[in-house]
């Protein structure tokens, strides 16, 4: 927008306010006036926000209008530099990264659902549309290695010379990649289910969105950990992201990336660059999604061996015959009948599969975090908490929550203090186990149990020696470097705590 437009659109302040003839008669309105400033999609405009239409609606709008108070200016004031601030800020992002447009998919099939009749008071079956978002992974990758500063930091990774596992190229999986994509971006698969309305209304899981997004793998952690090293590349209907067809324009863009691979220009000259999915992570739902599987309810429940669930009641150690992509496959040749599936677990083919390197049984990651803070951490602090307060009266929930609410818990973790609103009805429910806490402080309440509560319970306490065995298993899992000597150490507080857990789990 030329200087002189945005000149006339200031000018509209300097002017003179024009009077009604009778003020008492037509009072100003109690509301105030506000301007609508939209956004819109322009071909010409590189940050996708035409300011001069934008502009012109905006005063359009005021020139209809008779007479304005100095909330409505001061309102109009605030829309025209949050549209500015908007600007700059895509114009930022832009310089940096790229501005990549979405496009719409459709899917071929339409999907069914029955809902309400709009004039008769019955239900119906109706045909529903399918699409999703896709965000071209190749457009993405170049836009990264076109930033000088992470181009530099994928560039600069290198190996372990010390003996300390610390990444990916440290491990044995690797040795294992064609020598042509060692030096590849490896790129890491997240898949997770959203809501996309309160949590607390009635059709609560209803309308699930499916985010797929990755991460490079070649970055140091503290950059994998910013919010602007994720990166958003599909966007679907929870039920629609179980179909091939969802997946296929990624999966097309990996085959690309891993055989020709891809340019960009860097200082006015061709660089050329591969990439290659080595690992997805998720939780166990979205995971056996991905994997064909049948369930984590299932009798086979789990990814990795055909190991039963009634064996691993007896023994947490047990461990079934290993899953290979191969046996699969022909797993999910059998039809995905119901007595395949009780027999194997598999439903269907994985939806990621036919890439170069990509093994979907082998390169299945289970997300820690996920796994400990928000599964095995909560149930095991709360049969403790249970433990002390409802069964043996070490201390009251009056303690509990006055501990956690004072506790100094240091500056870094501020933010991540636990919620102090436990009650003694809720602890001693075991129907469920979730306490309404984030991973992030199931963390530090984990690492914090043994000084919140220590003093209150006897020395041999088996619950302290678990929750003490878990924080172990927490220290080596989240590390950022270990040595083979830290893994045989992790394997035998693995099966100390399994045995505390098998003394001191309930019916």
């Amino acid at each position: 927008m030329s200087e002189d437009q945005w000149q006339n659109l200031l000018d509209l302040y300097e002017e003179p306010v024009q009077e009604t003839q009778d003020v008492s008669e037509h009072p100003p309105p109690e509301a105030d006036v506000v301007v609508e400033i939209q956004e819109n999609q322009d071909s010409d405009s590189e940050s996708g926000v035409n300011l001069e239409h934008s502009a012109s609606l905006a005063v359009m709008a005021l020139r209809g209008i008779t007479y304005m108070t100095g909330t409505a200016i001061r309102s109009f004031q605030e829309q025209c530099f949050s549209l500015m601030q908007q600007t700059a800020s895509l114009l930022k992002a832009k310089d940096k990264f790229g501005l990549i447009p979405s496009q719409e998919i459709n899917v071929a099939e339409p999907r069914f659902d029955v809902r309400q009749h709009s004039k008769r008071p019955r239900l119906e079956t109706v045909q529903i549309p399918r699409s999703f978002q896709y965000v071209c992974v190749i457009g993405i990758l170049k836009s990264v290695m076109s930033n000088p500063v992470l181009r530099n930091l994928i560039m600069s990774e290198k190996s372990s010379v010390d003996g300390y596992i610390r990444s990916f190229r440290d491990g044995s999986l690797y040795a294992d990649l064609p020598p042509d994509l060692k030096g590849a971006i490896r790129i890491i698969l997240y898949v997770d289910d959203l809501e996309i309305l309160q949590g607390l209304s009635v059709v609560a899981g209803v309308y699930k969105v499916a985010g797929i997004y990755f991460g490079i793998q070649n970055l140091p952690p503290e950059v994998n950990a910013l919010l602007t090293s994720i990166f958003v590349t599909a966007l679907a209907y929870a039920a629609d992201a179980k179909d091939h067809e969802v997946w296929e324009p990624f999966l097309r863009d990996m085959r690309i990336l891993e055989t020709e691979g891809a340019e960009t220009l860097v200082d006015g000259e061709p660089f050329h660059f591969k990439a290659v999915l080595i690992a997805q992570i998720g939780d166990t739902d979205s995971a056996h999604q991905l994997l064909g599987l049948g369930g984590p309810s299932f009798g086979l429940f789990c990814r990795c061996c055909y190991v039963k669930r009634k064996e691993m009641w007896r023994n947490g150690l047990a461990l079934g015959e290993p899953r290979t992509l191969q046996q699969h496959l022909v797993d999910a040749s059998r039809g995905g009948t119901a007595q395949a599936i009780k027999t194997t677990g598999v439903r269907k083919e994985p939806l990621i599969h036919g890439l170069r390197f990509f093994d979907a049984v082998k390169c299945s990651v289970f997300d820690s975090f996920h796994d400990i803070h928000q599964g095995i951490a909560k149930m095991e602090v709360k049969l403790a908490l249970r433990h002390y307060i409802h069964v043996k009266r070490y201390f009251t929930e009056q303690t509990l929550n006055s501990r956690l609410h004072f506790f100094d818990y240091g500056f870094p973790d501020r933010k991540n203090k636990p919620s102090a609103y436990l009650t003694e009805e809720y602890i001693s429910n075991l129907k469920g186990y979730n306490l309404h806490l984030t991973g992030s402080q199931m963390w530090l309440f984990l690492r914090a149990f043994g000084l919140l509560f220590g003093d209150l319970v006897p020395e041999d306490d088996k619950f302290m020696t678990l929750i003490s065995l878990l924080n172990q298993i927490t220290q080596i899992v989240f590390a950022h470097a270990i040595t083979e000597s830290d893994l045989v150490h992790l394997s035998s507080v693995i099966e100390a705590h399994h045995a505390f857990h098998g003394q001191t789990r309930t019916n």
